[in-house]
């Protein structure tokens, strides 16, 4: 036994580091994955027992519900828009500041705060500044060029660009911070050498810049699709429908996770919400397989 131990050592303490992680990934994700699973397949209200439906759920959702097919479009519309948006305008930034030799941690610290609030503060600053009252702040700017006050979020042709706008704008931190790690791991003989040939700037950025970046872009695609690490959400949105529109109006703004919640805590339809959260799975899935395909070959900074 002694002799086991020595030889061992370090897998043991490796794997007495990881039992609790594993522990707690195995209880609270692995087994209410496959137990909600077993739940899409049932009408379970919470109060009374569940019975077996088989795929009916999956038929209503896909086939009949009106509302699900609505709350996909503005999530499909509203994931492109927090990919794309944030990865613009956070590229943008770090090649700024990038370029800054005195006081970039200064401007890195300053652009990265909006990262640092909660999604419900977030959500508030973004309430306040396009209240539909006069005297928000959008409608007070508006007012003094004489424009009417304009319901940002009571109108249904403009609720979820509205919604959309605040999150858009500001969500750039993390992309940031990450292509400024790309940005800072691309070799400097490659810039010198493409400036001894004379290259002009937006060659060296459409042919040295861009195609070494490709990871890192690729990497910003996927978390801002998928809502990791990011308050814009991508395609887990649902704290500016739930704490702003509440969905609507007239469902304008439902997104599949916020039916998914009403659903499911509002309605009591579990297991009809349970469905509906594996529907969104198999699409977040297919989206990241499908980037997976688009990203191709790794790059080599050698």
């Amino acid at each position: 036994m002694a002799a086991f131990k020595k030889k061992y050592k370090n897998e043991i303490v490796a794997y007495s580091l990881l039992a609790y992680p594993l522990l707690h990934w195995g209880v609270f994700f692995v087994i209410q994955f496959f137990r909600a699973f077993g739940l899409s397949f049932t009408d379970w209200d919470i109060f009374s027992e569940a019975n077996f439906v088989g795929f009916s759920n999956y038929t209503t959702i896909l086939f009949k519900d009106e509302v699900f097919r609505i709350a996909l479009i503005n999530t499909v519309l509203w994931a492109l828009a927090m990919a794309v948006g944030p990865l613009v305008i956070g590229f943008l930034v770090a090649l700024m500041v990038n370029h800054i030799s005195k006081g970039s941690v200064f401007f890195r610290t300053l652009l990265y705060w909006p990262a640092l609030i909660s999604k419900v503060v977030f959500t508030s600053i973004q309430e306040r500044i396009f209240s539909s009252s006069p005297y928000g702040l959008i409608n007070r700017l508006l007012g003094l060029f004489g424009v009417d006050a304009v319901a940002w979020f009571d109108n249904p042709d403009i609720a979820l660009p509205s919604l959309m706008l605040w999150p858009f704008l500001m969500g750039f931190s993390f992309p940031m911070l990450f292509f400024l790690a790309g940005l800072k791991q691309i070799p400097k003989t490659f810039y010198e050498a493409a400036e001894v040939d004379g290259a002009k700037k937006s060659t060296i950025l459409f042919k040295i810049t861009l195609p070494l970046m490709k990871p890192i872009i690729f990497l910003n695609l996927i978390l801002g699709m998928t809502g990791t690490f990011s308050l814009t959400e991508g395609f887990r949105a649902l704290a500016p429908m739930q704490l702003i529109t509440k969905g609507g109006p007239i469902h304008a703004t439902y997104s599949v996770v916020y039916k998914i919640y009403t659903d499911g805590f509002d309605k009591y339809q579990m297991g009809y919400a349970s469905a509906m959260s594996f529907i969104l799975f198999a699409i977040i899935l297919i989206m990241t397989i499908i980037q997976f395909k688009i990203q191709g070959e790794q790059v080599s900074y050698e």
